[in-house]
């Protein structure tokens, strides 16, 4: 059996980029999680408690998704047919 790159690639982006835009939400509703969040500024440029900031998160996080979800595809293939 394999893994399918892009789907997986896309499924944990989508993933990964709505874990950010949902942190970014709720830290703008409940004012919870702002220290970490400008922890997490530091690596994703424009990430903040906001709406423009959440928009930001989501693509960081999509990005980021995908290309280790596409990694993480193609190494398991690699090595699953390898035998």
């Amino acid at each position: 059996m394999s893994l399918h790159p892009k789907a997986l690639a896309l499924a944990m982006g989508i993933l990964y980029g709505g874990c950010l835009a949902a942190f970014a939400v709720l830290s703008m509703l409940f004012d919870i999680g702002t220290p970490m969040i400008d922890l997490m500024a530091t690596f994703y440029r424009g990430f903040s408690p906001s709406v423009p900031g959440m928009i930001v998160g989501f693509l960081w996080g999509a990005v980021e998704g995908w290309i280790f979800g596409w990694l993480l595809a193609s190494l398991y293939n690699h090595f699953v047919t390898r035998r």
